[in-house]
């Protein structure tokens, strides 16, 4: 067993930290309009930002969620990163018809077996010295300020538009549906 003097317990090596000077980001921006999507809509969509990491690689990853008709989850958009905050590679999702040939070719490689390294043509260099390969980015920004207005875009633009429409219209439908029952 292992002690520990006093005088060691005391010693505060992070005492030149500021830990209140933080700066925005873009996970707080994202995850600050998940919160605002339910108030908008008076809870008839969530959002939410779920983040994990993959292979030193930071993943996060936009949902809407519609609780009326069984939690339905739509990822409007991912980000990728290597080096917390910057640069980040974003993923837009908003045009249904892209993000669903993106995901039948996905199945199609997990149920074949083929996926293929060319496929995944941005390499990017891990902080270990390796390389990763993700597919291409519809955007890659390199600070806040233009982290924003790419989500800003994605949220407000027709396509996305039309997806929150048509939850809530069939959340509504949902609803009905029950209240007929």
């Amino acid at each position: 067993m292992s002690v520990i003097s006093a005088t060691i317990k005391e010693k505060d090596l992070w005492q030149s930290v500021n830990f209140d000077d933080y700066e925005e980001t873009p996970l707080g921006l994202m995850e600050s309009q998940a919160e605002l999507l339910q108030k908008k809509t008076n809870g008839s969509l969530l959002g939410e930002v779920k983040t994990y990491s993959d292979n030193m690689i930071l993943f996060s990853t936009f949902y809407i969620i519609a609780p009326k008709l069984d939690y339905y989850r739509y990822g409007l958009l991912r980000t990728a990163t290597v080096k917390p905050p910057y640069p980040i590679f974003i993923y837009d999702y908003s045009d249904v018809e892209k993000a669903d040939k993106l995901m039948d070719k996905k199945l199609q490689e997990l149920a074949t077996d083929t996926i293929k390294i060319s496929d995944y043509d941005t390499p990017i260099v891990l902080p270990n010295g390796t390389t990763a390969r993700l597919l291409p980015p519809d955007h890659v920004v390199h600070n806040f300020t233009d982290f924003e207005k790419v989500f800003a875009n994605i949220l407000t633009n027709n396509k996305t538009q039309k997806i929150i429409k048509s939850l809530i219209n069939q959340s509504r439908v949902n609803l009905l549906d029950v209240e007929h029952d």
